[in-house]
């Protein structure tokens, strides 16, 4: 249960030494001494999100919007073949 949980529940940003940590278990975003290396990804990030017009988190929640729309559209739909 605590290895789903911590899939399922993840910090809002990680950082791994994969060579050394493979199963990436010890989380050094809050690590000072890394605290160049999560601006420069960070700006790369953003710079990538501009290229492709990600608007992040707002994309996010149209995404479920239009996912909820849709699930009760086909509802809807399937209904009324059900009826006939």
């Amino acid at each position: 249960a605590k290895l789903v949980r911590n899939y399922k529940v993840r910090p809002e940003i990680e950082l791994y030494d994969v060579n050394n940590d493979p199963l990436e278990k010890n989380n050094l975003a809050d690590s000072p001494e890394y605290a160049s290396v999560k601006k420069e990804l960070r700006a790369e990030l953003d710079r990538w999100m501009k290229d492709c017009g990600d608007l992040g988190q707002e994309m996010e929640v149209r995404a479920r919007e239009r996912q909820g729309r849709g699930r009760k559209d086909a509802k809807a739909k399937k209904g009324k073949k059900a009826g006939k």
